[in-house]
C-alpha cells in the first residue's frame, strides 16, 4: 500500500515595504512592523498571513532592507523564526546609501527589526520572491523504495525540490538548531548524478527522492505574485 503526503505551497506576496515603510531611526530601537503585510493587531510578520490575505505559507520567506540614506556603521537586526519554526536572526553591518540587503535566512516569522543607532535617512523592509518551505519529513520507516515526488505549478515559479539525510527530529532536541544546518542539497536522480531542477514549469513534473533521505523541502529562486506549487510525495510500503 502506498501513502501520499500533500503540501499545497501558496506562495507569499511580494511587497518591497511590506513590513517597515519609509522609516528613520533617531536612535537605537525597533523599527515599527505596520507595513501591509503585518498582521492586523499582531505587529509581526507571519509568511502569508497579512491585512489583505489569511493564506498562510507553510515556510519562509527572505526580506530586504533598503535605505535611503548611508547607514554605514549600522547594526541592523532581524529577529524571527525560519521555515521549520526555529529560532532566527540575522544581522547587518553597514548598508551605503541607497543600497539594499537580502537575507540569507528564510523568515517565517519577523518579530522585531532592530538598529543599533540612528539611520541617516528612510528605511524600508519588505519581501522579495525568494522562499523555502518547511520540511517534509519522510517516514523511512514506512517505505519499501525510494519515494516519488510530483509537483504541480499555478504560475511562473522557478524552484528546487531539496533533500536531507540528517536526523531532522533528533536535531531538533537541540534549541538551537536550525533548517540550514539539516543538510539540505538537490535532489538527484536515482543512481544518477544529474541535478533536477523544476525551472518555470507550468505543467506536472516529476522525479524520484534517493533511498535514505529523511526529508524533502522546495527551495523557491523566483515567482510571480499569486503563484502556487502542489507537492505530493508518494511512498510505498515494505510490503507493496
Amino acid at each position: 500500500m502506498a501513502k501520499t503526503l500533500v503540501r499545497e505551497l501558496d506562495l507569499p506576496v511580494i511587497d518591497l515595504d511590506g513590513l517597515t515603510e519609509a522609516e528613520t531611526a533617531s536612535g537605537a530601537g525597533n523599527f515599527a512592523l505596520t507595513g501591509a503585510l503585518i498582521q492586523a493587531n499582531a505587529g509581526r510578520y507571519v509568511a502569508g498571513l497579512s491585512l489583505a490575505s489569511n493564506q498562510l505559507f507553510p515556510g519562509g520567506v527572505k526580506l530586504i532592507i533598503d535605505t535611503t540614506g548611508d547607514s554605514s556603521g549600522v547594526l541592523f537586526t532581524l529577529t524571527g523564526t525560519d521555515p521549520d519554526g526555529r529560532p532566527l536572526v540575522e544581522t547587518k553591518t553597514s548598508i551605503s546609501s541607497g543600497a539594499t540587503y537580502t537575507t540569507v535566512g528564510y523568515f517565517r516569522t519577523l518579530d522585531s527589526f532592530h538598529a543599533d543607532g540612528a539611520t541617516a535617512d528612510d528605511v524600508t523592509l519588505g519581501t522579495v520572491d525568494e522562499a523555502m518551505s518547511a520540511s517534509v519529513h519522510l517516514d523511512y520507516g514506512y517505505r519499501s523504495g525510494p519515494p516519488l515526488i510530483t509537483a504541480v505549478v499555478t504560475g511562473t515559479v522557478a524552484f528546487d525540490v531539496q533533500e536531507s539525510y540528517n536526523n531532522i527530529a533528533d536535531a531538533y532536541l537541540t534549541a538551537s538548531a536550525v533548517q540550514s544546518a539539516q543538510g539540505f542539497a538537490d535532489i538527484v536522480l536515482d543512481k544518477d548524478s544529474a541535478t533536477i531542477d523544476f525551472a518555470n514549469i507550468t505543467a506536472t513534473d516529476a522525479a524520484t527522492i534517493r533511498s535514505g533521505a529523511t526529508a524533502l523541502a522546495v527551495q523557491v529562486n523566483t515567482y510571480t505574485d499569486a503563484a502556487e506549487v502542489r507537492l505530493s510525495v508518494t511512498q510505498s510500503s515494505r510490503g507493496a
